[in-house]
């Protein structure tokens, strides 16, 4: 794998199938996921078109602009998969399987290109395709976390009340728990969005597991990328 373009690095595929992304910057691509894009293409060419009462950005579109950008993305939405892409106000996001897909687009819309993301070597690549639940990073969390639990947020009161009963029988030396997940689970908190805490290791990793049962809803390895080889 030859990169032609500055990569941000990675910790893990996009969606759990995507190595690559690529940001743009340009009013009105909202537009796109909104109203479709053969709509967008006539706003961007009709003056008479009007844009959503609610788009609070309308005044600044730059309609050339926003037409050039569409005739260039056209032909990569035309074959993009489900979860392609995402906008999010002025920023339109492709994501992708294929560096060189990544790299034409850089260079076709490197006028309103922000930011591209993807493994940094070949070596980085096929890790990430063969560990989809591992997250490669600089230095683990803490220098002392291999895992990250995350809770579904539905934890009964009684399961949750269990669970810190249980985990304070141990040191940070094998468990941290965020703040804000400690307060939930204390239910000091009512709500949580992402109630998550640390593990030092597999022997934990078990415990909690077991413990926990079916209210985990996403387990993490870090992975640091020095060992990559």
């Amino acid at each position: 794998m030859t990169l032609k373009i500055n990569l941000k690095p990675t910790d893990k595929l996009f969606f759990k199938k995507y190595p690559y992304k690529i940001d743009f910057n340009i009013v009105g691509a909202s537009l796109i996921r909104a109203k479709g894009l053969e709509w967008a293409k006539e706003f961007a060419k009709d003056l008479k078109l009007k844009a959503p009462y609610y788009m609070r950005e309308a005044s600044q579109i730059d309609r050339m602009a926003l037409s050039t950008f569409i005739q260039t993305i056209e032909p990569y939405l035309e074959k993009a998969e489900e979860f392609q892409t995402r906008t999010e106000i002025n920023r339109f996001t492709y994501y992708s399987k294929d560096l060189q897909e990544i790299e034409s687009l850089a260079k076709e819309l490197d006028w309103c290109m922000s930011e591209v993301w993807g493994p940094q070597d070949q070596l980085e690549l096929d890790f990430l395709l063969a560990n989809k639940r591992k997250l490669l990073c600089d230095a683990i969390p803490y220098s002392k976390y291999r895992f990250k639990i995350i809770l579904k947020s539905s934890v009964p009161v009684h399961s949750r009340t269990q669970f810190l009963t249980w985990a304070n029988n141990y040191t940070e030396d094998d468990i941290k728990i965020s703040r804000g997940t400690s307060s939930w689970l204390k239910s000091t908190r009512r709500y949580c969005q992402t109630p998550f805490f640390y593990l030092a290791d597999e022997k934990m990793l078990t415990f909690a597991s077991i413990f926990l049962s079916n209210n985990i809803s996403t387990i993490q390895e870090y992975f640091p990328r020095h060992n990559v080889i």
